[in-house]
């Protein structure tokens, strides 16, 4: 088997993305304050999740081949795995962008801390999407396994925490 480069890339930048962006929505969720430059550093992790994320996303959209398809990537979110997962995408991306707005100058309220919740929650919806549209390819046996969604989590988790450290 030999999967497409933009594959490769999408799975394992997106993933990291979706990871970094998993811890650092759950630990503003439970309340943790930053200690160094008031908050900057969790904003630098907000954007390195995001262009890893867009990275990634902008490979999977060279896998479609034609750009003219792009919109049908967001159209069919009822049935298709893969529309789910660009909604979840940018789902993700507005939750990390209200965590920068509401954060701005504020002490990390209800608010931040909601939208914190709900950019892990929506990370962890975007992974198993994608983890789900390789389980569901009815070509390769190996990948139709119960294990395959639960491994995605496990790297895109393993991925972020280690990103995560620093920030």
């Amino acid at each position: 088997m030999n999967p497409a480069f933009s594959v490769i890339v999408f799975t394992t930048l997106s993933g990291t993305g979706f990871g970094l962006w998993f811890w650092l929505g759950l630990r503003i969720a439970v309340g943790d304050r930053p200690e160094w430059f008031d908050g900057l550093g969790w904003m630098l992790g907000l954007v390195v999740g995001a262009v890893l994320v867009a990275i990634g996303v902008i490979a999977s959209l060279w896998h479609l081949g034609k750009p003219a398809r792009v919109w049908r990537a967001f159209s069919q979110w009822r049935t298709s795995w893969m529309s789910r997962e660009g909604v979840f995408a940018l789902a993700c991306f507005a939750a990390a962008a209200a965590v920068m707005a509401l954060s701005w100058g504020s002490r990390h309220g209800l608010s931040v801390r909601a939208a914190g919740a709900l950019l892990a929650l929506l990370s962890v919806a975007a992974v198993y999407s994608t983890a789900m549209i390789y389980a569901s390819l009815k070509p390769i046996p190996a990948w139709r396994h119960r294990l395959v969604a639960p491994a995605y989590l496990l790297f895109a988790a393993l991925g972020g925490g280690i990103l995560f450290g620093p920030f």
